[in-house]
This record gives C-alpha cells, structure tokens and sequence, in this order.
C-alpha cells in the first residue's frame, strides 16, 4: 500500500532541490528566457531545449509557483505577469537575439490546418503531383491552379500562391496542401519575454524576430553613408580624421603646384613640370 506521507514528502523534497537547483543557475546568467509550452508538443520542446543548451544556455520546465519562489528570493519581481502555466526558462549570458535566432532556425514544420495564419507565401510548384484525377481536381480549381492530366496522374501547369503572409488558411486550401505533402506551419517556441536583468529590460518576440543578415546590411549601409557624407562636409571624427588629412594633403599640394610654389612636397613636381615645359618649347624653337 503508497504511504502517501511518505510521497508527499519524498514530492517535497524533490520540489525543494529543482527550486536550489534553479536559484544556483539564476546567479550565474544575466539574461532570463521565459516560453509558454502549453501548446507545444513534446518532441518539438525537446528539440528547442536542445538547441538552446547547445547555445550555452541553462533550461529547466518549472512549474509557475516553485519559479516564483526561487526568482523572488534573489529578488526578481519583472517576471511575475509573465508565469502562467507550464514553463520553460532559459538562461544565458549569450545575446538574445541570436538566441531567437537559433530558435527560428531549428523551427519544425507542419502541415496548415483550417484557420491557421500563414507565416509566409505558400506556393504550389509546377509539377507532377502523383494525384489521379478525379474529385481531387476540384479542390485545384477552387485554389485557381491551372492542371492538365499527363500519364493519368493531375499535373500543375505553373508555379501558383495559394495563400499570402498572414492570411487565414481555409479549410479546402489545407486539405489540398495536405495532399500535395506540403508543410508550410512552423512549430515555433511562445516566446513570452527575455529579461535583462542588467539593464532592467523586457525583450519581445517582435523585437527579437529580425533577419540579422538583412539588419547588418542596412547599419553597413548607413555608417558608409554617414562616412560620406562627414567626408562632404568636413565633419572631423576618429573615423574621418585619416582621409580628410589625406584630402587636405592632396588640395594644397594641388595649389601649390599649380603657383609652383618649391617645398619638400612640391619640388619635384615642379621640376618635372618646368623639364616638361622647357622640352616642349625647344621643340618650338628648332
């Protein structure tokens, strides 16, 4: 017979040693990842923690109250509106934003369901689609696919959108995707917030969803045009000091040779000057 003292306790004690276990990790890591599982399966949170412990991160799923217990004993209140049900905390010293990086990348797929936000375009390609004829045509022609029969199987005659970025998925789209063993769901961590604790601030998912290839093109892009036009205008900084000497350098050098005015930087190119001027009139006098 379960002495259920003796599970009670044995829970307790269990409870107490993930609480240490989670208060020793909090004094080691400056930011705090917090991410909703209730609605994640089980092999999708598996893989998301495994990818955030191979970014260096410390994860533990905790249940909202033990979390509340350990954050407020190092003194940590910010997180409080943002612990509702299952849990999943990562921490780490590493930015953020390559963090949500890492998650993106490792998102799994799925297939739509009906009412689903389509996180992108979705496209049917051209192509033998292995479908045979029949009342499956009718869905391709509800999506305004252009089909022809080749070797008894339907064939889509040219690359079609059947659904834009953050459109609602019917029902006879995700059927007809679903049959063309297309995924185009993406199982994504519910991001609730990052919190720094340094600098006190709340990070959210739509701040952190940025395409750090496409950001880092546009700061080079700005600091060349900034660059340019300090350069323009003569605006002295450590980054322009160097080549707004060089240019000084270069147009009173330029002056000076056009006054043929003789010093350590100009005479040779004045000699030079007057060498070829002499040679050309001696041309002129034979």
């Amino acid at each position: 017979m379960v002495n259920r003292a003796e599970v009670k306790n044995h829970f307790k004690k269990w409870k107490n040693a993930e609480r240490s276990t989670f208060e020793d990790a909090l004094d080691k890591y400056n930011y705090i990842l917090v991410g909703n599982l209730s609605e994640l399966p089980a092999k999708a949170e598996r893989e998301f923690r495994a990818t955030l412990k191979k970014g260096g991160c410390f994860t533990k799923v905790m249940n909202s109250k033990v979390a509340l217990i350990a954050l407020h004993s190092k003194g940590i209140k910010e997180l409080d509106s943002y612990l509702k049900g299952p849990t999943l905390f990562a921490l780490s010293n590493e930015s953020p934003f390559k963090l949500y990086g890492d998650i993106k990348k490792n998102a799994a797929v799925a297939f739509a369901k009906e009412g689903n936000i389509a996180p992108e375009d979705i496209y049917v390609n051209e192509g033998d689609t292995g479908i045979a004829p029949g009342p499956a045509l009718t869905d391709f022609k509800v999506a305004k696919i252009d089909t022809q029969i080749r070797n008894g199987k339907i064939y889509i005659s040219k690359k079609t959108k059947v659904a834009e970025k953050g459109s609602k998925i019917d029902s006879k789209i995700a059927t007809l995707l679903t049959k063309l063993n297309i995924k185009p769901m993406k199982i994504l961590l519910d991001l609730r917030t990052v919190l720094d604790r340094k600098e006190k601030m709340f990070y959210t998912r739509d701040l952190l969803d940025v395409n750090m290839e496409v950001l880092a093109n546009q700061i080079k892009d700005s600091y060349l045009r900034s660059h340019y036009l300090a350069l323009s205008m003569g605006y002295v900084t450590k980054q322009t000091i160097e080549p707004l000497l060089i240019k000084g350098y270069k147009n009173s050098k330029a002056v000076a040779l056009a006054g043929n005015v003789l010093n350590a930087h100009t005479s040779k190119d004045v000699l030079v000057k007057a060498h070829r001027i002499a040679h050309s009139l001696s041309k002129k006098v034979i």
